[in-house]
Order: C-alpha cells, then structure tokens, then sequence
C-alpha cells in the first residue's frame, strides 16, 4: 500500500500513518473478513450463509446446526460449511463460537495459505495474540477452548501445534 506505512508505537502497539493526504469518506485500505460464524446465542435465527436474520430458516440435514435462508444460502456457504458440518457430525455436538471460528481460519489457512489477498497489510502470523497479557482466568478459558479445539480438530485435517492455534485463538 503506497499511501499508508505500519509503525510501532512504544506502549501502544502497531499503529497505521498516512503518507499523503486524506479525504473525509476516501477508503484508506479495504480488506475482506478472513473468517465468520453466527454466535452461538443467534445460531437459530441468522442465516450462517447471508447473516440476515429470518422467522423461518432451513437446518442443515447433516449436521443439523448451520441454518439457511433458502437453497442458495446453503450452496453459498458449503464451500467452507462441508469441512465444519463433517467435523461437527464426527465430534457429537456443535463446539462453542470460539472453537468454530479458530477452525474455519485454519481451514482456510490450509487451503490458501496466511496471503490472502494483494491489499493485505500484514499476515495472521504478524498479528499480535496478546496471550503473555491475558489475566488468569482467560488463560484458563483459553486452555479449555484449545483443549476442547483439539479434541474437534478432524484427525484428516492438517495437524498444528499449540503455539500456532493458541496464536489464532488469541488474535
């Protein structure tokens, strides 16, 4: 990116500083999500493919979890719902938000590897995890999540160590 330069900022972190000038309303840079999932508490009532919410959506008849709009929400979203609804049949029960997150990254990481795109600034492997400043509770959380992470992970799957899933799930 021509425009902007990353810097570290002592105490702050990493910053983003422009190098020319800015309008109001101009794009300074433009990413797509890496990820999503519906939360868990919405999980009933928002479309897992469109994120819209509707009174009345279809289930997914294999894992019977991820909701749909209509037919072409559910072919929208196999692509990246097939690795997760055979995961979510082969565990027994559909892991919280977290774990369901973490995996469709790492999928997807596996598939096109930490580049996704020309614009991206910095990779998922340079974002800060903040994990040595997580209090103890969290970190007790997270070690549950990772535990329950690990017992979901397909065994086909590309396997991974702690650090680098201990990594994504504190990005």
């Amino acid at each position: 990116m021509e425009n902007v330069v990353i810097f570290d900022s002592p105490g702050k972190g990493r910053g983003l500083k422009a190098t020319k000038e800015f309008w109001a309303g101009d794009v300074i840079f433009s990413e797509p999500s890496l990820s999503a999932v519906v939360f868990d508490s919405l999980a009933e009532r928002i479309c897992h493919s469109c994120f819209r919410r509707q009174e009345k959506l279809q289930r997914c008849g294999q894992c019977k979890f991820a909701h749909y709009c209509d037919r072409t929400c559910q072919r929208a979203a196999w692509a990246e719902h097939k690795q997760e609804c055979s995961a979510i049949k082969a565990y027994g029960k559909v892991p919280n938000e977290n774990i369901r997150l973490v995996a469709r990254i790492m999928w997807r990481l596996d598939k096109e590897g930490s580049l996704m795109s020309d614009m991206q600034l910095i990779t998922l492997d340079e974002l800060e995890d903040h994990l040595n400043d997580m209090q103890e509770d969290d970190l007790k959380e997270l070690k549950v999540d990772i535990h329950n992470f690990l017992d979901y992970w397909p065994r086909n799957s590309k396997q991974h160590t702690i650090d680098d899933i201990s990594h994504i799930f504190g990005v």
